[in-house]
C-alpha cells in the first residue's frame, strides 16, 4: 500500500486513484475505445467506397478518359475553358482552365479542334 509523507494513505497515492482494480478498468476502457477508434473510421470508409461503385460515382474519371481515348484516337487538341468541378482537369490531365477568349482565339487560328464549357452562363462561347 501506498503511504504518504505524513503517514497517512490517501487515493492520490494509489495508481489510478483506487488501486489495481481501477486500472485493469480503466485499461480495458482504453482498449474499447481505441478499438471503437479503429473500426468506426474503417467501417465507414468502407460502406463509402461500397456505395459509391454501386451508385457509379466514378462517372467524372469515366467521362475524363473517354475524352482522353478520343482525342489521341482523332489526333484533337482539347482544352476546358470552365467548370463547376475542379476535379475534371485532373481526369482529363489539363494543369488549368483557358479563358474563354483565349480558347476563342485558338479556335480561330485552327490549334483548337475542341473546346467544352461545363458550366452554364448567361455569356456565350
Amino acid at each position: 500500500m501506498a503511504v504518504s509523507s505524513r503517514g497517512v494513505e490517501s487515493k492520490r497515492d494509489r495508481p489510478y486513484g483506487g488501486g489495481y482494480k481501477n486500472c485493469a478498468v480503466s485499461i480495458v476502457g482504453n482498449a474499447i475505445a481505441l478499438a471503437l477508434a479503429i473500426l468506426s473510421p474503417g467501417g465507414y470508409t468502407g460502406w463509402k467506397v461500397i456505395t459509391g461503385y454501386r451508385d457509379h460515382r466514378d462517372a467524372l474519371a469515366v467521362f475524363g478518359r473517354n475524352i482522353r481515348h478520343e482525342a489521341e484516337a482523332r489526333h484533337w487538341r482539347y482544352e476546358v475553358v470552365s467548370a463547376k468541378d475542379e476535379g475534371l482537369l485532373l481526369y482529363l490531365r489539363k494543369t488549368d482552365f483557358v479563358k474563354p477568349a483565349d480558347a476563342i482565339t485558338e479556335w480561330n487560328t485552327g490549334n483548337l479542334e475542341r473546346a467544352r464549357r461545363f458550366q452554364k452562363k448567361k455569356q456565350r462561347f
